[in-house]
């Protein structure tokens, strides 16, 4: 989605996909990225006045203003080659739910928290077959990547 899109059609869009998180693009390039946890967090269930974007202290109605002024930035991003443990370590760092992966500054995919715990639950029962997310190809919780066909 774009700088421009409505955060109420982003929402829609998010639910749509079932994903968690979605990157923001201008020209192509990220700019930024919005979550689920953020529209719960600070439009469904906000404990106080807003402090963040383009909207800090104004009282304007959140989901008419642009994706723009309640997007995260900057994002914290992984080229595809990342090994998923730097990955991890990345989002440990800085206490993120989920990564960008791009190429040359464009979004490619999306991996997340999540995505370290579906191999742990298939190993708990008992599948054989090995979930390993490969960056840039469909990487990462099948789900948060869908915003590359059609996003």
């Amino acid at each position: 989605m774009t700088e421009s899109t409505a955060p109420r059609r982003a929402l829609n869009r998010i639910n749509a996909r079932a994903i968690s998180h979605a990157p923001v693009v201008s020209n192509g390039k990220l700019v930024g990225i919005i979550s689920i946890h953020y529209f719960i967090e600070h439009i469904f269930q906000p404990r106080q006045r807003q402090t963040l974007g383009e909207i800090v202290g104004e009282k304007v109605p959140v989901l008419s203003i642009p994706v723009k002024g309640i997007m995260t930035k900057p994002v914290i991003a992984a080229l595809p080659e990342t090994k998923l443990r730097d990955a991890a370590e990345k989002m440990r760092k800085f206490d993120i739910s989920s990564l960008v992966v791009v190429r040359k500054r464009r979004p490619v995919g999306v991996v997340t928290k999540r995505d370290f715990l579906e191999p742990i639950a298939q190993m708990e029962k008992g599948k054989k077959k090995a979930y390993r997310p490969v960056f840039g190809q469909g990487c990462g919780n099948r789900r948060d990547s869908t915003w590359l066909n059609g996003g």
